[in-house]
């Protein structure tokens, strides 16, 4: 069998803290994993490291500095359209200068291409995201097609 990714086994330690409420402890923990040398992390890992780490920032309020921490859309591997947009729904509904058309784009793209591809869970989660941040933008039409 494969060998497990190092990563997966931090954003669970992560996820497990997180859900305690522990962000402060679970961003030492992020650190320390990435402070590691041997850590040859790809592309679509990193990317989903730099969102947990915009999660946990954005759940310690620190609006700003996740959303500068979080990748651009449109540089995504698609694996990581889910986490992205919940990300994106905490920073934008406590924050709604983050909450935009080119976010409605994006995530809408996100549905698409998941659906698409037949991930069914994960496109109803990310156009759930969709909807509450089209609704908070009074974007009405925009919410509708994200539940087609």
């Amino acid at each position: 069998m494969g060998e497990e990714s190092p990563d997966r086994f931090v954003k669970l330690y992560i996820r497990a803290l997180c859900s305690e409420n522990r962000y402060a402890e679970a961003l030492k923990r992020l650190d320390a994993f990435e402070a590691k040398e041997d850590n040859d992390l790809s592309i679509g890992q990193q990317q989903s490291m730099d969102i947990s780490r915009a999660i946990l920032l954005a759940q310690m309020q620190q609006y700003k500095a996740a959303w500068e921490l979080l990748p651009n859309w449109n540089e995504l591997k698609p694996t990581a359209y889910p986490e992205w947009a919940q990300t994106v729904l905490t920073i934008a509904t406590a924050d709604p200068q983050y909450n935009h058309w080119q976010i409605g784009r994006s995530l809408q793209k996100s549905v698409d291409y998941l659906s698409s591809v037949g991930a069914h869970h994960h496109t109803v989660n990310v156009a759930i995201a969709h909807i509450k941040l089209a609704l908070a933008r009074n974007a009405h039409w925009t919410a509708q097609r994200a539940m087609l």
